[in-house]
Parts: structure tokens; sequence; C-alpha cells
């Protein structure tokens, strides 16, 4: 479908349009990525490869952006004698845009998630035997929204549907109409997006703090606290819906993406205030290496350890720590530990009553 842009830069177009978003968000999605890599590697306590490389291709797609908006690429639409050049959703450094010749397009729906309230709201769906094609109101103005709607519909011979009156933007009494639909999806994906967000950070600062010896509670109450958050939204977007316009299956994703990783969000966030707060004095504990894992973790090679009581009677704080069991500790320090190897551990009681191993250090 998709030709080469060269050539059709070289065309004049019966009509284009300009297709870009804001330019702060792409700015700030740059600027986010670049400040997060930077922290990691230069503030962080402990190396996690994982995110650095995570902050490194955002930057590059938000690099790549900003690119094709420069030059053009993925930012326009652009109508021709026989075919429509549409932006994709999403675009890599080689990546074209579409090319769809009029006659391979099936339908052209216009969906309205905001009930005629703002053209931001307003979504072209574009659809082929294979592939939908979306056009969104808020990167474009009214007058060109309609203008592409109608002309789209009359090459490709599909019949249009009068545009609603809406208006250009709106007033925020608006949002809390109750006779009005809540618009969910925008407020829904935006959430989700804080949520990868506080997700991101959350694992990045919790890590020197992770290191937990049950973390039960915090894993429980997390996510107890996510789902009933997620029920609470759910509930508010059911609120004078208008089922005909509403996409069930996206809602559900949007709600089970925010619960899920919600859930994950706040366990690290309760972690990292379970260690980083507590000013408790540190329990060494006499411990011994009974069996290695074949994989190491970002933290470092892990083991099974188990308290060593040889010759003397267990502490009371032994004794708490072996109502556990064999703890499972991965940990730079133990790098070249053999099974048997004595180690002196310390753990934490953790602001939140969370026992937390802040150092493993070998026995001499």
């Amino acid at each position: 479908m998709a030709n080469n842009n060269e050539l059709d830069k070289e065309l004049n177009p019966d009509k284009a349009f300009d297709y870009k978003g804001p330019l702060f968000l792409t700015v700030a999605w740059l600027v986010w990525s670049i400040v997060g890599y930077f922290y990691l590697v230069l503030y962080s306590g402990t190396e996690n490869y994982l995110m650095e490389g995570i902050y490194i291709i955002s930057a590059i797609l938000s690099a790549n952006s900003l690119n094709n908006r420069n030059y053009g690429f993925n930012n326009s639409i652009r109508f021709y004698k026989e075919y429509v050049i549409l932006p994709k959703v999403m675009g890599a450094w080689s990546w074209k845009e579409e090319k769809i010749h009029y006659t391979e397009i099936d339908e052209i729906n216009l969906i309205d998630y905001g009930n005629n309230i703002s053209k931001n709201f307003f979504e072209i769906e574009v659809r082929t035997e294979l592939f939908s094609y979306p056009i969104f109101g808020k990167k474009l103005q009214l007058n060109e929204l309609k203008e592409i709607y109608n002309y789209l519909c009359d090459k490709a011979k599909v019949r249009t549907v009068n545009f609603p009156d809406v208006i250009e933007g709106f007033e925020l009494e608006d949002v809390t109409d109750k006779n009005k639909p809540i618009r969910w999806k925008g407020y829904l994906a935006l959430i989700a997006l804080i949520v990868s967000g506080w997700t991101i950070i959350g694992i990045s600062l919790s890590t020197p703090y992770s290191n937990l010896l049950s973390g039960g509670k915090i894993f429980l109450s997390s996510f107890i606290l996510s789902i009933i958050f997620t029920y609470l939204l759910s509930k508010k977007f059911n609120e004078n819906e208008d089922p005909s316009n509403i996409k069930k299956w996206q809602k559900l994703f949007l709600l089970g993406y925010i619960c899920l990783y919600g859930g994950i969000a706040m366990t690290f966030s309760l972690v990292y205030i379970n260690g980083k707060f507590d000013d408790s004095t540190f329990e060494e504990l006499n411990m011994k290496i009974v069996s290695s894992d074949s994989i190491d973790s970002k933290k470092g090679p892990c083991y099974h350890l188990a308290v060593d009581s040889t010759g003397r009677s267990p502490s009371s704080t032994e004794s708490n720590i072996m109502s556990f069991g064999d703890l499972h500790i991965c940990s730079n320090n133990l790098k070249g530990a053999q099974v048997g190897d004595l180690f002196l551990l310390k753990a934490k009681n953790g602001l939140l009553s969370e026992k937390w191993i802040i150092d493993v250090a070998k026995r001499k």
C-alpha cells in the first residue's frame, strides 16, 4: 500500500492538510526520556539496564517524532487523483506513510466520543479489507475535519452522514453536565499514561529496597486498592453513557491496564516508602547458602540462604526470620559464592512492618 514518499512529494496534491499534534507534548516526551536516563546513570544507586534501555528507546522514538514533524512525514494528509496519503499512527525512521487507493476503501465511519461537544473527540475511521486507519479530530481544525470527511466519502463513493454541529473547544462545566455522556476514552487513556510513568519511576526508585523477606502485605494491599480504584472509575464512566457510541472492548482494555499497572506501581511505591523512610536499627543474622539459582537477576546472582545457628541457640530475631523458610536473595555481593559459604545479613523492620535486607556480606 505504501509507495516511495519522495515520489509522492514531487506531485502536486489536489488537497493537502497539516496533521500535527501539540509540539509541547513531543518535546516534553523527549525531555522526560533524557532526564530519566541520566537520573538512572548518574544518581541511581544500582544498575538497571532494563530501565536504561527503555529510556533510550523512548528518547529515540520522541526524536523520531520531532524529525518526522520537521520534514512532514506522518504529519500531513494529501489527496491525489486516485489515492490518498494518510499518516501512520506510529512511525519509525524508515517507515513510510500509507498510500490508499480510493477503490480499496470499504467504509468511512465518523465516530463521536464526545456527544457533539468538541471536534477533539471526533475520529474518522477509514477501513479497507485488511486494515483500519484513524484520522483524529484533535490534530485538525474543525473545517478541515469536515472537508476531509466529505472529500474522502466523495472520492471513495461512500455514503456520508450529516456532520454534527460541534465547537472548537468546550468549557469546564461541560465535563460535569449530567445531561451529557462522560467522555471516558480520553480520561482513561490519560490515567493509563500516568500509571505507566508511575510504574517506571516506582520500579527505578524501589530497586535498592526491594529485597523483602516477604512483601505479601504490600502486594495484597496494593492490588486491593487498585481494584477498588478501577471499580470506582468504571462506575463513574458508566453514568449517562450512550451505548451506541461505546466500544466496550476499548474501555475494558483501558480499565484492565489501569488495574494491573496501578497495582504494580503502588506495590513498588510502597516498597520504596517501606525502605527509604525506615529509621529502625538493622539486625545482623548469620546465614548459610544452601542452594543457588542458574539465572542471575539485575541485582546480581541469586541464592537460597538459611539461618546458620551452628553451635548456639538462635535469637528471637532469627526465629522470626526462620518462619519464612529459606530466603531467596539476589545481590552483587553474592558473586562467586558457593553452597555452604557463610554470610552476614543485615535486615531492617521496614516502615510498613515488612522486613527488608539492607546488606549481605561474606563472613570471614
